[in-house]
């Protein structure tokens, strides 16, 4: 009974690619078919580069295309450990940030990239938050895990 929120964009774009037969991963298509047959509840988000309250202390960083056709990003406001923006794949890791900034290997749009990548680190700066990125080792390796403590 969950709800399931998802960038707009993303969803129609991996859709109509499994109806044309045009994804490389073979995977993708059963998911994509599963969420046909199942009572989901969809909640699409769309409005591209905009932070959108969730909950209390929690907002949605809503990205455009780069790495995907759509990104979203968490923002979790920790008043005694500090606002954390969970990046997703928006940013891969800490050596896209640079310098130089790099875009990471995959992606779908170099420009819509930058322009998420940009957006995201003003949204640090506004919110004085830590970006936590979705796949930087290191990074993770120092975080505090669920059988260490928690973050509040």
């Amino acid at each position: 009974g969950a709800e399931i929120i998802v960038s707009e964009s993303e969803f129609l774009h991996a859709a109509g690619l499994m109806l044309q037969n045009k994804l490389a991963s073979p995977y993708i298509p059963e998911d994509i078919r599963a969420w046909s047959h199942e009572d989901y509840k969809w909640r699409f988000i769309e409005e591209q580069y905009d932070v959108v309250d969730f909950v209390d202390g929690i907002k949605f960083n809503t990205l455009g295309p780069g790495h995907a056709f759509g990104i979203l990003a968490l923002l979790v406001e920790l008043p005694k450990t500090g606002n954390k923006i969970l990046a997703s794949d928006a940013i891969y890791g800490s050596v896209n940030v640079g310098p130089p900034v790099l875009p990471p290997g995959v992606i779908f749009d170099k420009e819509g990239w930058f322009k998420s990548f940009e957006f995201l680190q003003e949204k640090a700066r506004e919110y004085n938050a830590q970006i936590w990125y979705g796949h930087d080792l290191e990074q993770f390796n120092s975080l505090i895990k669920a059988d260490d403590g928690y973050y509040e």
